[in-house]
């Protein structure tokens, strides 16, 4: 707890009981143990730029150019990222869905997560060997609307650093610093260097859509032209949410096992 951090006595011990071989206590997380979730509109005074910029993007037929290039050059994948695009920046304009997740803990630096990424990489089968790992290009920032987020989303910690809050803790600002901060230029070369620009959240290969939109399955989770065939796993979500993917993967196969009958995987999130 935060109080607890201000606690000489608590302090001692838990620092007696880090020095302990093998160490233990509470400054053995060795990830984040608190985290806040902000919507774009509590970010930044800019945000219906941003949200302009983006919808300009898709009305201008500029977007699909943002893709991979064997992507952009099939019309259903472009149709599909464009829709996605819209459904994003209206959940960028929503008060109430987060735009910034930043976790942080004791002695640790807060992250700037960006919950609604507008890239879009590729997961593809090794064609030498289809049963190596598949090969992963992430692409991560590759649509330049995502700096302008990241951007607003570094700002807005460098706020609340120095709020008293956060300063009774000691929280000490590492990066970006005040000559950075107040250079657009600088500051989106801090995002492209510094900033963590895709966070391990693994999903929307397989997205729920319609197939004139590039999708993989429908509502019902059936794979389009294979009626036998469904998905259920995040896989299917078309873009991410605000959310982490666990409890969301797990209701997924929950509501599919409960609409269809069947068993539910103990370990997993697979219904059949």
């Amino acid at each position: 707890m935060p109080s607890d951090m201000l606690n000489a006595t608590f302090a001692a011990q838990a620092t007696a009981e880090f020095d302990q071989v093998p160490a233990q206590g509470p400054y053995t997380l060795s990830m984040s143990n608190s985290a806040i979730f902000i919507p774009l509109h509590n970010l930044t005074t800019t945000h219906s730029d941003i949200i302009t910029k983006l919808r300009t993007m898709v009305a201008s037929g500029s977007a699909p150019s943002f893709l991979p290039l064997s992507y952009a050059s099939d019309p259903t994948l472009s149709a599909g990222y464009n829709q996605q695009l819209l459904e994003i920046a209206s959940l960028l304009e929503n008060p109430s869905a987060p735009s910034l997740e930043a976790t942080f803990a004791t002695g640790t630096s807060m992250n700037a997560l960006n919950l609604h990424t507008l890239s879009r990489g590729t997961v593809r089968l090794d064609s030498a060997d289809h049963l190596a790992q598949p090969i992963l290009d992430y692409r991560t920032a590759s649509n330049p609307i995502d700096f302008d987020i990241f951007a607003a989303h570094v700002l807005y910690l460098r706020r609340m650093i120095s709020t008293p809050a956060l300063q009774k803790y000691g929280a000490v600002e590492l990066g970006p610093g005040d000559a950075v901060a107040g250079n657009r230029t600088a500051l989106m070369e801090y995002v492209k260097e510094k900033m963590t620009l895709s966070y391990m959240h693994p999903c929307c290969t397989a997205a729920m859509l319609p197939l004139g939109k590039g999708g993989v399955v429908g509502p019902d989770l059936r794979v389009h032209g294979a009626a036998g065939l469904r998905v259920v796993d995040v896989s299917v979500l078309p873009f991410l949410p605000s959310s982490h993917l666990s409890q969301l993967a797990y209701a997924v196969g929950e509501k599919v096992s409960f609409n269809l009958g069947g068993g539910v995987c103990d370990k997993c999130a697979l219904t059949w």
